[in-house]
């Protein structure tokens, strides 16, 4: 009697087991369904999108500031800071909604030049603009002293950076990080390096790092340069060299960076695609 009573218990374990394993099964398969869901209309979004108007909007916008890019002469290829080059102009898709914004580096003056950023809503381009700068620029090149050397980029998580230096006897180093939020881009953080002679005494070296405003050890300063660099996916635009490894994560070619006579035109060709 005990031994029929034990079987049967069984019995009714194996079978509890039986349907949790069972609706585990059903559960996951319909995760698996909602994700593909999800992709598929995501896909479709961007299959929506019509990018010949996209295009012919940005087409008449590099035609129209084409004076003040072209102007922008002082761009410098990598790792020389001698041969100039003639890439100030770029697509990229950094909201991956399946629109590419369009980046002009646009000179100010004979000695200052810009980045804007343009995107398309409502059937009209819009400049996009950071919540950290207010009006200011989100990177300036000069034709000055040392100059300014930089690499905008894409992050493989999905980010937008903005690499930059600074400076003569004193350099600065910066890494700004940015998440995309319809026109805005949100500042996320940002590291900075200051490096030259100190003001207590000229003839020590000062080496400070701070990220987002608080001051952070050398080892730890250098270990957040370094993976900003490592992360780097697509390099958007270019001027220049220094002695960081961010120049060993791409090269010219590439790059997305394109003259503005080769934009008209790649814009053009998707005009009549």
């Amino acid at each position: 009697m005990k031994m029929k009573r034990w079987i049967g218990c069984l019995c009714v374990a194996m079978l509890v087991l039986g349907m949790s394993a069972c609706s585990k099964s059903a559960d996951e398969d319909k995760s698996a369904d909602d994700g593909q869901k999800t992709e598929q209309v995501e896909t479709d979004q961007k299959k929506d999108v019509d990018l010949s108007q996209v295009y012919t909007l940005y087409d008449t916008l590099v035609q129209d500031k084409k004076y003040s890019v072209d102007n922008y002469n002082w761009q410098r290829a990598v790792s020389s800071d001698l041969v100039t080059i003639d890439r100030q102009t770029a697509l990229c898709d950094i909201n991956s909604d399946g629109v590419p914004e369009l980046f002009l580096m646009e000179e100010v003056n004979n000695h200052q030049a810009d980045l804007h950023i343009y995107t398309v809503k409502d059937g009209e381009t819009v400049e996009m603009k950071s919540d950290a700068n207010g009006s200011e620029s989100l990177l300036s090149d000069v034709a000055a002293g040392a100059g300014v050397n930089y690499v905008v980029f894409t992050g493989k998580d999905g980010k937008f950076y903005i690499y930059r230096t600074s400076g003569d006897s004193s350099i600065t180093y910066r890494v700004c990080t940015y998440t995309v939020d319809g026109t805005t881009l949100k500042q996320e953080g940002m590291l900075e390096n200051e490096y030259g002679p100190s003001e207590d005494n000229t003839n020590e070296i000062s080496d400070e790092y701070s990220r987002n405003g608080k001051k952070i050890t050398v080892k730890l300063g250098k270990k957040l340069f370094h993976e900003s660099f490592q992360n780097l996916d697509k390099a958007i635009l270019f001027s220049g060299y220094d002695e960081t490894s961010i120049w060993s994560c791409f090269d010219m070619d590439s790059a997305l960076s394109v003259s503005s006579d080769d934009m008209i035109a790649q814009l053009e060709k998707g005009m009549d695609d």
